[in-house]
């Protein structure tokens, strides 16, 4: 007999969004040059894969846009010098260190204007729980997900808030960049946000009670 509860964590992140900050925030992540143990986050010839899919999200952001990029790097560097490709091919990017006067990587997705980020880890759940305006874009043969988890994931695709490329991701980007609350508040984004949240970020304000 198993009884569901909510995370405490992501319940005291729920629906906690409040806009101040007009940037995009942009999460990375990073990963070993050299296998040496066996587990499921990926290789590292797929992270040459992944960041060559970074390059072209960079690459394809219209001029107008980046000058609101605040990326947030993964905080160990592993010698792939992604800080370096960053501000080579967007030098107006701000990058966001894990310092500062917000530490919490948390606490700039409350208060940002739209977050983006590349891969499906930590960070994409917390984002769609405290319900600040999120695009997804990740390699879908590199990020395969169970054929349970599929048709959720085929949720957010058919929203337009996961893609399976830069330059799409970049599309949904420009399109709403000036508005993105009244696409992202839609009854259409909201139902898909919380059916997806509710098998894979279940929360609740009183999760004290249910537990």
């Amino acid at each position: 007999k198993l009884v569901k509860l909510p995370s405490p964590r992501l319940s005291r992140l729920k629906d906690s969004y409040s806009y101040s900050i007009d940037k995009i925030l942009y999460v990375g992540t990073g990963l070993p040059r050299y296998h040496y143990r066996f587990h499921t986050f990926g290789l590292p010839e797929e992270f040459v894969s992944y960041l060559e899919d970074m390059k072209r999200f960079l690459q394809n952001l219209p001029e107008g846009l980046k000058s609101y990029l605040l990326y947030r790097p993964y905080s160990h560097k592993y010698g792939w010098n992604v800080r370096e490709m960053i501000k080579d091919i967007c030098p107006q990017a701000e990058l966001l260190e894990h310092t500062g006067t917000i530490s919490r990587l948390t606490d700039w997705m409350r208060k940002v204007k739209i977050f983006i980020t590349d891969h499906p880890s930590t960070s994409f759940i917390e984002a769609l729980a405290i319900n600040v305006p999120c695009i997804f874009f990740w390699n879908h043969e590199i990020y395969v997900m169970c054929s349970e988890a599929e048709e959720y994931f085929e949720l957010l695709r058919k929203a337009g808030i996961l893609y399976k490329n830069p330059e799409e991701a970049v599309g949904k980007l420009t399109e709403v960049f000036e508005d993105p609350w009244t696409w992202w508040r839609s009854k259409e984004i909201q139902e898909v946000r919380n059916i997806f949240l509710e098998r894979f970020g279940y929360s609740r304000k009183n999760w004290m009670e249910y537990w």
